[in-house]
């Protein structure tokens, strides 16, 4: 993972609210997307219609607005209107949007995460992990450098051809299961319950690295507990 991008003093900037401003932040209460980071958008202008927010106390019109830069939209991140506040406390990302574009699971079982799956066929995502300051963030760089998008092509690289095909197997043994969680395939196999399948609890992780969790085991768990 490449480096935030650092002001010539060697610092990476930081918002008002100590919050860096080479960090994109998921926020469930936000309703649209306020940017405080200028090098993130492009395309600015003024909108006819102000939109009203209220964030940190206060209330105002907002009519500045733009788009992200081109290499950030080839994530799975807001693809049309963005707000710019320079003054923000963080580069905030509405949840309750971006689920209205893509696939988006948090499993706490899983990892204290938020996936956001991109629906193309690329096996791409990009993951919104917890910080010890209780936010959900996506390091990037300023717009330049992606380096948040995870590809299974580039996370098999990590691993050897016999990890990689291992991986392979046990996806498609979660998958013939009716997708349990990773958890519960891991205990299946170490206590006996699935025999001789030729992997093991790592290899089970590496099919998670590699493909991202499985999304239809998430699902599978999500409405098991609503049961």
């Amino acid at each position: 993972m490449k480096e935030a991008k650092k002001k010539k003093n060697g610092t990476v900037r930081f918002t008002r609210a100590n919050v860096s401003q080479n960090s994109l932040v998921l926020d469930s209460g936000a309703t649209v997307h306020l940017i405080s980071n200028p090098e993130m958008v492009q395309k600015l202008h003024h909108k006819t219609n102000s939109t009203t927010i209220h964030c940190g106390g206060k209330s105002w019109n907002h009519t500045k607005a733009g788009e992200l830069c081109g290499d950030l939209k080839e994530l799975s991140l807001p693809q049309g209107e963005v707000l710019l506040a320079k003054d923000g406390i963080a580069n905030l990302l509405s949840l309750a949007e971006m689920t209205k574009l893509y696939r988006v699971y948090f499993d706490s079982a899983v990892e204290n995460a938020f996936y956001v799956f991109k629906d193309d066929g690329s096996g791409s995502y990009i993951k919104f992990k917890r910080r010890k300051n209780g936010l959900y963030m996506l390091d990037v760089d300023d717009g330049s450098n992606p380096v948040n998008l995870l590809t299974v092509k580039g996370e098999m690289e990590r691993f050897s051809d016999t990890d990689v095909k291992r991986a392979k197997l046990a996806r498609y043994i979660q998958e013939c299961l009716c997708f349990p969680t990773d958890h519960d395939l891991s205990n299946g196999i170490e206590n006996g319950g699935i025999q001789e399948c030729g992997i093991d609890r790592r290899h089970v992780n590496i099919a998670s690295e590699i493909f991202g969790p499985s999304q239809h085991a998430l699902c599978s768990n999500i409405r098991s507990n609503s049961l």
